[in-house]
């Protein structure tokens, strides 16, 4: 079974997810995502009927004001592959679970100068696509990589989009120059992923 939970702000779903977590409900997804025109939680629960988890779940969401409704059981992709188009700079960015909320929020009062698009689970791993100006994303990346507000914060660059000059990573030099030789070992060609991650 798999539900949608709408609501107007991010941080309104901050005290849902840590019951959900709290709870002995079995979600094998739980995401969020956010745009400039809705923000959704999808929770999708893998019990028996008989367990009544959708009845447990429904009692939750009312508790918080909010309207639980039934979803497509493939939208956790959908959503996710529908960030990867051509003039987009998809970034894969990971926080603590606790902060999936407080981040995303943050994303989004920071940036007021481009389009962002995210697609987040609940343990705390964030596909976030951004589309406008080449050099203003370029410096919301690189504010993301020094915040360190958020314990943990990881931000590597999927694919960038027209004009976007980042590196894929944020790592020492020494690290990517191991991890360059270990691709150059085991794919001497350049036939897996060319370009994608090394040049």
């Amino acid at each position: 079974q798999v539900f949608m939970v709408a609501a107007p702000h991010v941080l309104r779903f901050q005290a849902l997810l840590n019951e959900i977590r709290a709870s002995h409900l079995i979600t094998p997804a739980l995401y969020v995502s956010v745009s400039e025109q809705q923000t959704q939680l999808t929770i999708a629960l893998d019990a028996h009927p008989e367990a009544h988890q959708d009845a447990i779940l429904r009692d939750m969401i009312q508790r918080e004001g909010l309207v639980l409704e039934e979803a497509s059981a493939d939208g956790w992709a959908v959503l996710r592959e529908a960030l990867f188009v051509p003039e987009a700079t998809v970034l894969r960015i990971s926080t603590l679970p606790i902060q999936v909320c407080q981040f995303l929020d943050y994303l989004q009062r920071t940036n007021q100068r481009i389009d962002i698009r995210s697609v987040s689970l609940a343990i705390g791993l964030h596909w976030v696509a951004m589309r406008g100006s080449a050099e203003k994303i370029r410096e919301l990346v690189c504010e993301l990589r020094s915040n360190r507000d958020y314990r943990g914060l990881s931000v590597s660059v999927l694919q960038a989009g027209s004009g976007v000059e980042i590196e894929p990573f944020d790592l020492p030099d020494s690290t990517l120059h191991v991890m360059r030789a270990i691709k150059a070992q085991f794919d001497a060609d350049n036939i897996l992923g060319p370009g994608k991650y090394f040049s």
